[in-house]
């Protein structure tokens, strides 16, 4: 982790206060008195702007960068409930409610941040406007955080698609499953008849096409299809597009490029396999595929997706110190305080 410092403060220019939203229903006197209070800050990757706990003493406008903003549970461990952008403010909700810090707020990058000590900002609060608009925007947040933490996952799921402690097992399904499209596909590559007439394709078609003395193509309509791709000479283009397909799917999910949708396209093809007849081991291939598209944040942790989608972070599931069947009531006291983070909105 960078430098966690914060640079001496600067004065506030009164053109930054005035272009904030926040503060536009000021006059021109209470900007004023804003302005000479507050302070233009720098902090450094990392570096901490508030500590839980610690006394609301100022109010925090972003003015560049983000910052996140951290909970500490009883047993000492930290979740990042939410983000603060430009334009936002933190720790807004101790000054409203005179009590300690309730999160503490951390520089994600350079930041720099206008500080308004609590005497200005219960000045400006004293103005009705001000007061509203402050309160629609811890009312946002807050309502934002429950929408995100009723859709949240389950446990298992979380510990099953998003948990990067498993990224080693997904690793080996994901380069199994690139091998068993690599070795079918280099081998259509490397056959002249197939990248040529493609008659192996159009003899898989024709023997799909059987109906007697069963049909191999359960749906008619499939069945239909097929049918006019035989009879249109189809096959001579199409086995190209297949061999390619399959040697394309085998290279993005050895390198865990794109992992979601290359296991979305191979099963694609699993699917069509199936439809014309073809077992072997289709089911398996594309059963692989269903886990590894619901598991894609983490199937492709180990992989280029892991730079290619930097805007995923997959995180470890959160431990609990006894199992949720024998918690007693201060762990599940713990536990309310890590799910229900709503009440910390504006630190």
């Amino acid at each position: 982790m960078s430098s966690s410092t914060q640079s001496p403060r600067a004065k506030v220019d009164v053109q930054s206060l005035r272009s904030e939203p926040l503060l536009a229903d000021l006059s021109e006197d209470q900007l004023a008195a804003v302005t000479a209070a507050a302070a233009l800050q720098h902090f450094d990757d990392g570096a901490v702007l508030m500590h839980q706990g610690d006394i609301a003493d100022a109010l925090y406008i972003i003015q560049m960068g983000s910052v996140e903003v951290i909970v500490r549970t009883r047993d000492g461990r930290e979740h990042i409930i939410d983000t603060v952008g430009v334009g936002k403010p933190a720790g807004e909700l101790g000054l409203f409610t005179g009590d300690r810090r309730s999160a503490t707020v951390r520089a994600r990058g350079a930041v720099v941040a206008i500080v308004v000590p609590r005497p200005a900002f219960e000045a400006a609060m004293e103005r009705k406007g001000i007061a509203q608009k402050f309160a629609a925007e811890l009312a946002g947040r807050l309502a934002a955080r429950t929408r995100a933490r009723t859709l949240e996952d389950p446990p298992l799921s979380h510990l099953l698609f998003s948990d990067t402690r498993l990224a080693p097992i997904w690793f080996v399904l994901r380069v199994w499953l690139a091998y068993q499209w690599l070795s079918a596909g280099i081998l259509k590559l490397t056959d002249p008849v197939w990248m040529t007439t493609g008659l192996p394709l159009q003899g898989f078609w024709k023997a799909a096409l059987v109906t007697e003395p069963r049909p191999v193509i359960a749906y008619d309509w499939y069945r239909a299809f097929i049918e006019a791709l035989v009879v249109g000479g189809h096959y001579v283009w199409f086995a190209k597009l297949v061999a390619c397909s399959e040697v394309a799917v085998g290279v993005a999910l050895l390198l865990g490029a794109f992992t979601g949708l290359a296991a979305a396209l191979g099963l694609l093809m699993n699917v069509n396999y199936l439809l014309a007849g073809s077992a072997s081991t289709n089911p398996a291939l594309a059963t692989v595929a269903v886990f590894i598209v619901l598991g894609w944040k983490v199937a492709g942790w180990w992989g280029i997706d892991r730079w290619l989608l930097p805007c995923r972070t997959p995180t470890p599931l959160p431990r609990r110190r006894s199992s949720w069947w024998r918690s007693s009531a201060r762990e599940r006291g713990a536990s309310i305080e890590t799910r229900a983070p709503v009440v910390h909105a504006g630190s």
